[in-house]
């Protein structure tokens, strides 16, 4: 495969990193450690291939001791909105911003206690209206034929919520020992490292 692929899905990627407002980024962090702090849940939904990518951020988070869940936006309309209780953050994500089934989360989430956040690549839309909390990124193409495949867009998404992650981990002053090894006492982590703090 030529390189010359990843060298234009890694320019793609990282101008629409770079798109992301640092003063807006560096609100949502601190908006995440005070949910945490209070003792409050991060629950992060969506539908399609950006579930995945909900579970992983929210399983990272749970790694290092934090309070995150992934809520399928489907299952969320079914009852599972049951989880939400006030004062948690409800990030839900959509390229479009058109989710039918986010749009009616949204809608039914409007006026409650919660801090709603929107990750989304369009400025223009009816979550991006509902929701007055938000992160929105540029995107010039996803990479594939006809730019219709969540490829760019999925990937820009999970190195966002990772990196707010990282910042977290640092701003709380999470412990390597304690909030991360003490979670994770199987795979190669747990070998190599977990019976060194027993």
């Amino acid at each position: 495969m030529s390189k010359e692929y990843f060298k234009k899905d890694l320019e793609i990627i990282t101008a629409s990193l770079e798109s992301v407002q640092e003063a807006v980024f560096e609100q949502w962090v601190a908006d995440v450690c005070d949910t945490l702090q209070a003792g409050k849940k991060v629950i992060i939904s969506g539908v399609g291939k950006n579930y995945p990518i909900c579970i992983k951020v929210a399983d990272s988070m749970k790694s290092v001791g934090l309070q995150a869940y992934a809520l399928h936006t489907y299952e969320a309309l079914h009852g599972a909105m049951g989880m939400i209780a006030d004062g948690d953050m409800v990030i839900v994500i959509s390229k479009s911003g058109e989710t039918k089934e986010l749009i009616t989360l949204a809608q039914r989430l409007q006026g409650k206690e919660y801090l709603l956040y929107l990750l989304s690549f369009s400025k223009q839309s009816t979550l991006a209206n509902l929701i007055s909390n938000q992160i929105i990124m540029e995107l010039a193409h996803e990479g594939d034929l006809w730019n219709l495949l969540p490829s760019n867009s999925t990937a820009v998404t999970l190195i966002l919520l990772q990196t707010m992650i990282t910042q977290v981990t640092e701003k709380l002053h999470l412990d390597k020992t304690h909030d991360f090894l003490s979670h994770h006492p199987g795979g190669n982590i747990g070998e190599k490292y977990t019976h060194r703090y027993d």
